[in-house]
């Protein structure tokens, strides 16, 4: 398929080859690290975006602009906008409907092709973080010295992105985040999303980034794809986590 060329690997939901718990390994191991790590000058973040309502205002401008610079051929940029602006819904009062209404923006969920679209438009969000990551403004984790730099994690709608434990960097997550939703229409839900913090981040740092991100301190009582979403479990412990995960899909 095409997918696995034009999509990056951060991104590991409805792309062939990729399974959704890829990301979740790569993020409990990387929150392991971040627990664990005693070495270094800067401490660590990691954010776990939530999006409101992330397919119903995906905005059909920024689909279609970002499928041109992406190297889509135009007409199969006509032929995907067609069934993105030609929906249109009815509602049934009483016995009869109303007139069609058509939507200004969105992708249909329960559509095949919305998954695909909206993965695609996360690839803008992917732009920007590389971007800022080439100028220096934001740094990844590292899980050791010669390890990959992981800034961010995608699962279809949701998110972790990962930076320095710097008021500076936060802002600049803040900033991207901003420009993608004004680019896109998505709408980060900052009272759903929270924050960890590694070990090496005094609880000035935290109440410094937390207070610019605008979002709550993880306390580890939530989960995520069924799995403890930001709890700083043992790694033995995790494992129990994602054999009775598997055992019960």
């Amino acid at each position: 398929g095409i997918l696995p060329n034009c999509v990056s690997v951060n991104q590991s939901a409805f792309v062939e080859g990729r399974s959704i718990l890829d990301n979740a390994l790569v993020a409990f191991e990387v929150i392991h690290c971040m627990k664990s790590k005693t070495k270094g000058k800067h401490g660590d973040v990691a954010l776990k975006i939530d999006f409101s309502k992330a397919y119903d205002i995906m905005d059909g401008g920024y689909i279609r602009g970002l499928m041109h610079s992406m190297g889509f051929d135009e007409k199969w940029i006509k032929w995907v906008m067609m069934c993105v602006e030609s929906v249109n819904y009815s509602v049934k009062v009483n016995e009869d409907s109303t007139c069609p209404i058509f939507p200004s923006r969105g992708l249909r969920q329960g559509d095949h092709l919305s998954p695909y679209l909206f993965i695609l438009c996360s690839e803008g969000l992917t732009a920007l973080i590389r971007q800022a990551e080439r100028n220096g403004s934001l740094h990844g984790v590292k899980v050791r010295r010669n390890a990959s730099v992981v800034s961010h994690l995608l699962f279809a709608d949701d998110c972790f992105l990962f930076c320095r434990a710097e008021s500076n960097e936060a802002a600049t997550l803040k900033n991207i985040l901003a420009t993608f939703g004004e680019a896109s229409g998505q709408l980060v839900n900052f009272q759903k999303s929270e924050v960890f913090f590694g070990r090496k981040a005094s609880d000035q740092i935290k109440t410094e980034v937390a207070a610019v991100l605008y979002v709550n301190i993880a306390l580890g009582t939530g989960k995520y794809l069924g799995l403890p979403s930001m709890e700083p479990v043992e790694r033995c412990l995790s494992n129990q986590y994602f054999n009775l995960f598997l055992l019960t899909r």
